[in-house]
């Protein structure tokens, strides 16, 4: 991060979003498998660390404002919601966040919104989550 802005570099499925203090998540990247354009092929990633010698990444810049988190998790995050469509995971994904707002060390944050995402029927799929506050 430099001067509130963020560089991302990303490749997969693994995602990068941005809550703001209200609990309001943004999706900041796209994943990349057939599954944006072909939901029948929803395991199949186009674009990953070692799938070959070289990689594409998509690179992009956000402005982040004092307050802002930002979480990288795994899509297993995302099937643990159990959500139809993802602006409603989206949006539950933001609000169990905000939900552990009193916690401010975000270790301990991420922890509690894992736990609570293990409790919920979805998927077995890894559940990983990080979480940093600006």
């Amino acid at each position: 991060m430099i001067n509130n802005t963020a560089l991302i570099l990303h490749a997969g499925d693994s995602r990068v979003s941005t809550v703001d203090p209200e609990g309001v998540l943004v999706r900041q990247t796209s994943d990349h498998a057939l599954s944006e354009t072909d939901p029948g092929n929803r395991n199949t990633i186009t674009r990953a660390l070692g799938q070959s010698q070289e990689i594409e990444l998509t690179a992009s810049t956000i402005p982040l404002e004092p307050g802002t988190i930002i979480a990288l998790y795994s899509d297993g995050v995302v099937k643990r919601l159990g959500a139809e469509d993802e602006d409603t995971s989206d949006a539950a994904l933001g609000q169990t966040i905000n939900k552990h707002n009193g916690k401010n060390n975000m270790g301990k944050r991420a922890r509690a919104v894992v736990k609570d995402l293990l409790n919920n029927n979805g998927e077995e799929d890894d559940t990983t989550l990080v979480l940093a506050m600006v």
